[in-house]
């Protein structure tokens, strides 16, 4: 566990909203490629891929921070017991 879990917890918070980026351009992209005409229905498959991917990893790295950040307000246990 990490000295400051709250400090981890703002570094996941920070990692999503530069991901954020990386959301829009795969939709920004997609949308400028269907505008030409370009774009196919196996293109809005992997866009949907590459979009899964980057929710997946956050909602993992989201979930890891919170139960970091429970985990630091948990009781102690008493080991001398």
């Amino acid at each position: 566990m990490a000295d400051d879990p709250v400090s981890a917890l703002g570094g996941m918070l920070e990692g999503v909203a530069e991901r954020i980026g990386q959301y829009a351009e795969i939709w920004q992209d997609a949308a400028r490629r269907n505008a030409a005409q370009e774009y196919t229905a196996d293109d809005a498959l992997v866009d949907l891929q590459r979009s899964w991917k980057l929710a997946i990893s956050d909602m993992a790295q989201s979930s890891a921070a919170f139960i970091e950040v429970l985990g630091s307000m948990a009781p102690k246990p008493d080991v001398d017991k």
